[in-house]
């Protein structure tokens, strides 16, 4: 067996050795769940696993304490956030995306 051989054989027992070590990593699973709030309103909650990661009961970017008027509300501000996060982008929500998510708050 040439040295040529052996550095063929050694590249492809890395990769398949790569494979295999990315293939046994344990999966993250994340999620967007909606929670209905004390006053009647909604808020959302991301999940990383079982775990709480956001616990977000009122709007984000509005002034005041307001809670999502419809739960629908709540889980599209909370799917926005998600998708965020997944993009490795700031999962802030500005007014303009409440906006045109046509999520009802008080101005």
């Amino acid at each position: 067996m040439t040295t040529t051989e052996i550095k063929r054989y050694l590249k492809i027992l890395l990769i398949f050795s790569g494979v295999f070590f990315c293939s046994c990593q344990p999966k993250i699973k994340v999620g967007v769940q909606s929670t209905q709030q004390a006053d009647g309103g909604w808020g959302y909650q991301i999940l990383k696993d079982t775990s709480v990661y956001i616990n977000q009961p009122y709007i984000p970017a509005v002034s005041g304490h307001q809670t999502f008027k419809s739960e629908e509300d709540a889980m599209k501000a909370g799917r926005l956030v998600l998708k965020k996060i997944v993009k490795r982008q700031n999962p802030a929500i500005t007014i303009h995306e409440l906006d045109s998510l046509d999520i009802q708050y008080t101005k």
